[in-house]
């Protein structure tokens, strides 16, 4: 079995590595990067479901936000930010999600 390649990314400017035919998320959590964003009430948030349906793992992705990253492969490259203080457009004006 051949050893995987390895390749750089990167989380608010952090250099991270990944392996290909990662998602973003399973890169970031082998990476023990636990916070993918911040409510607006300062609660972290990470990935949760892991399919797509909670929309807790949003962030911005090369320059587009709310992009779920349980469903993003990360690539070689790839410029990942931590959305904060309400910037997801997914989160209700009162709830705390």
């Amino acid at each position: 079995m051949s050893k995987k390649e390895t390749f750089t990314f990167e989380l608010d400017g952090e250099e991270l590595k990944a392996y290909h035919g990662q998602t973003i998320a399973e890169a970031l959590l082998v990476n023990q990067k636990m916070v993918f964003r911040k409510t607006r009430n300062r609660n972290s948030r990470s990935a949760f479901c892991g399919m797509g349906v909670c929309y807790e793992c949003l962030m911005k992705v090369d320059g587009i936000s709310n992009v779920r990253t349980c469903m993003t492969q990360v690539h070689p490259n790839c410029k990942v930010e931590m959305l904060e203080d309400g910037q997801s457009e997914n989160e209700g004006s009162s709830n705390d999600r």
